[in-house]
């Protein structure tokens, strides 16, 4: 049984006790809010204001069943001896405020979590979705905001679940044309894919990628803003991965990549265009395996869409000319080996071709190479044919 308490020492009590928990909590919550971003600060606010009223109701409704637990708290303390109104009340409102602590903190924590951010953001997408048949632009801009400070906040893996979400959403809606999922896929573009992620990373990003290109394939909208959009994001998750050393999900996007083009042939051109300047690139950085692995992907689609009749014969070209005007001998041997390989392809009329489109969209340095190439297929062939005549 607990000893009887004056009534000055439990108001003394309770102020010290109130007052050093909200004093805790109180810094608790400042510094927690220090340590965010500003933009998530804002959007925090601006999606906890969004469901006011709702968080108004349920609070009221917590602090009613508070009273009546305090009350019943009272009674039963009464009922076990506890005369001293002044210790009944000291323990009651003791107990309260620990209680009510806690659900203070869980609710502050919520209200700037990220996952709970992005969550709310995904239901707001897809009820816009729903009403207009477009997402709304905030839930959208909210959305490559959460994606541009997920590092070290939200796993990749969360992300691209919900990005998996509103494309199932948006390909399930009668009213789709190809256009709703481009901005969703240019905010993934905003994610780093570090070494972190590893291979788990890139096979979920490139689940999502596939589901938007094939539901557009599928439906018709070959060239669409989403399948286009999809094409540039796998160009870049392709680069990510060499960037990072990781062989197999390189090998995981390229053949991917490579089946697309071919079960799709109208995306031979777009993808060709894409293991170009990964092959280039690559070459640049000196990364030759992962050079040499692009243009083995690119020379099996060439050769499955129709040789020189391929719409992406002009990017292997252009490939071959990186490889021939490399400082490296075995990159320039790679390069005969292949012209060998294929020399019924015309190469010298490829290489024109490929000098004359790359000027035009403005790649010089393929244009260069691709000249270049033009007057080295003759001695590159050479061997070749000197070999048959003999």
């Amino acid at each position: 049984m607990l000893s009887e308490l004056s009534e000055t020492w439990a108001a003394a009590f309770f102020q010290v006790f109130v007052t050093l928990w909200l004093f805790l909590l109180g810094v608790f919550f400042l510094a927690y809010q220090v340590q965010l971003p500003a933009e998530l600060r804002r959007l925090a606010f601006r999606r906890t204001r969004m469901i006011y009223g709702f968080t108004s109701a349920l609070v009221g409704v917590v602090l009613i069943l508070i009273f009546f637990v305090m009350i019943d708290a009272y009674t039963f303390l009464e009922e076990k001896g506890l005369e001293s109104s002044a210790t009944s009340r000291v323990v009651v409102v003791a107990a309260t405020v620990v209680f009510l602590a806690p659900l203070g903190l869980w609710w502050f924590l919520s209200r700037y979590q990220p996952r709970s951010l992005l969550r709310r953001t995904v239901v707001e997408a897809e009820r816009g979705l729903g009403e207009n048949g477009k997402f709304p632009d905030g839930a959208i801009r909210d959305f490559s905001l959460l994606v541009s400070l997920s590092q070290g906040r939200l796993r990749p893996s969360v992300l691209f679940s919900a990005a998996g979400r509103l494309t199932a959403f948006a390909q399930s809606d009668y009213r789709y044309s190809g256009k709703s999922l481009a901005t969703v896929i240019e905010a993934l573009q905003l994610l780093p894919m570090s070494s972190d992620g590893g291979p788990r990373a890139f096979s979920e990003a490139l689940s999502v990628t596939r589901v938007v290109l094939e539901g557009a394939v599928d439906r018709g909208f070959i060239d669409s803003e989403d399948s286009r959009e999809a094409l540039l994001y796998l160009r870049y998750l392709t680069l990510s991965a060499t960037e990072v050393d990781d062989q197999e999900s390189l090998a995981r996007l390229l053949g991917f990549q490579q089946g697309l083009g071919t079960r799709t042939p109208e995306l031979a051109g777009p993808i060709g265009s894409n293991l170009l300047d990964i092959g280039g690139r690559c070459l640049s950085e000196g990364l030759f395996v992962a050079a040499v692995i692009t243009l083995s992907a690119l020379e099996s689609l060439v050769a499955a869409t129709g040789g020189a009749a391929s719409p992406a014969a002009l990017s292997l070209a252009g490939l071959l000319g990186h490889f021939c005007g490399a400082s490296s001998k075995a990159a320039q041997r790679r390069a005969r080996t292949s012209i060998e390989l294929y020399d019924n392809y015309g190469w010298e009329e490829l290489a024109r071709r490929a000098e004359n489109e790359s000027y035009y969209a403005g790649d010089f340095v393929t244009a260069d190479r691709a000249s270049s190439l033009v007057s080295r297929v003759p001695r590159l062939q050479a061997p070749r044919h000197e070999k048959n005549q003999e």
